[in-house]
């Protein structure tokens, strides 16, 4: 299982900020998000704007299902942006882990609810999607101003690392049956 950047931050524009820089000095960022999460995502990269960085956005529909006709507007987005940055939950994060890996290009997540049920598959080398690789974030942040209050921070975490315990114990399983090697 591929190691887990997470880091929990009450500063996320200055950490994703200083992150960006460190995996890319200058160049094309695209910021995906849901429609609900379109003015979280502006502020959270406000930071990022006093850098040499062109910014895009790829906003979708509240009601967006992850499927494979909705992870071609990443994938087919210009060839030039050279790091993605997600925030939302689930739908954006299994969008991410999908395209990113057939783009083969990095990405950021900023996780801002506890919807998150299957995110953690992108986090490792489990394959749970039909046909398709996932590829994990290059870090996850998790905004605990941003998650409904103490119980939707704690409730977020949770989910996160409960994921990464059930992707730990399905690898140990499929070495044990011998499925992997």
């Amino acid at each position: 299982m591929d190691n887990l950047n997470i880091k929990i931050s009450t500063e996320i524009s200055k950490d994703l900020a200083k992150q960006t820089s460190e995996i890319m000095p200058s160049g094309r960022i695209c910021v995906c998000c849901t429609s609900d999460d379109l003015d979280y995502a502006k502020s959270v990269i406000s930071d990022i704007s006093s850098f040499d960085y062109d910014i895009s956005f790829i906003e979708y529909p509240d009601a967006t299902v992850p499927d494979d006709e909705n992870i071609m507007d990443i994938v087919e987005s210009d060839e030039d942006i050279r790091l993605f940055v997600g925030v939302g939950g689930r739908v954006v994060a299994e969008l991410l882990a999908r395209a990113c890996a057939i783009r083969e290009s990095e990405y950021i997540f900023v996780a801002t609810t506890p919807d998150l049920y299957g995110v953690a598959y992108s986090l490792g080398k489990v394959e749970p999607f039909e046909n398709s690789e996932v590829k994990p974030p290059h870090i996850l942040y998790v905004d605990e101003n941003c998650t409904q209050g103490k119980k939707g921070y704690a409730s977020l975490v949770g989910i996160i690392l409960g994921h990464a315990v059930e992707l730990f114990e399905k690898e140990y399983i499929n070495r044990l049956s011998g499925r992997f090697d």
